[in-house]
């Protein structure tokens, strides 16, 4: 069985996650500083 088709899937499902969770912190950060979300770490700290 040939891995390169496996390989394809791993590379697009990581790299889709990894979008996801950048999305998402993004989100949180936007929300912290507009005061919409209750955080109890710093702003500057949130995209870490």
């Amino acid at each position: 069985m040939s891995q390169g088709p496996i390989l394809r899937r791993f590379t697009r499902d990581s790299l889709n996650v990894a979008i996801q969770i950048r999305d998402f912190k993004t989100t949180v950060t936007q929300l912290i500083a507009a005061c919409e979300l209750l955080s109890v770490i710093p702003e500057l700290l949130a995209d870490q």
